[in-house]
């Protein structure tokens, strides 16, 4: 199994705006119902990113495929770096 992560940097929104229907229950004055639906937080941004993971499956024609496959790989804790795929290539 592989697993990745990647974390961009903190996104901030310029120029929030409230949307037409909450800013009309602001103003009239209706901040219960303007609670209820849209909550008493702000998002002013928020951090991008998100995780990948994969399974490998390597298919060998042979015991001898096999065997290199695994000599290729013996140690190895990162299946993507230039050493092991020229190996295993």
């Amino acid at each position: 199994m592989v697993s990745a992560t990647l974390r961009k940097s903190f996104q901030q929104i310029d120029a929030p705006v409230l949307t037409t229907d909450a800013a009309s229950l602001v103003s009239a004055g209706k901040l219960d119902v303007f609670a209820e639906r849209y909550g008493d937080r702000f998002v002013r941004g928020a951090y991008l990113g998100g995780l990948f993971f994969g399974i490998f499956r390597i298919e060998t024609k042979d015991e001898m495929s096999r065997q290199n496959v695994d000599t290729a790989l013996a140690g190895s804790y990162g299946l993507f770096s230039a050493d092991i795929n020229v190996k295993v290539s």
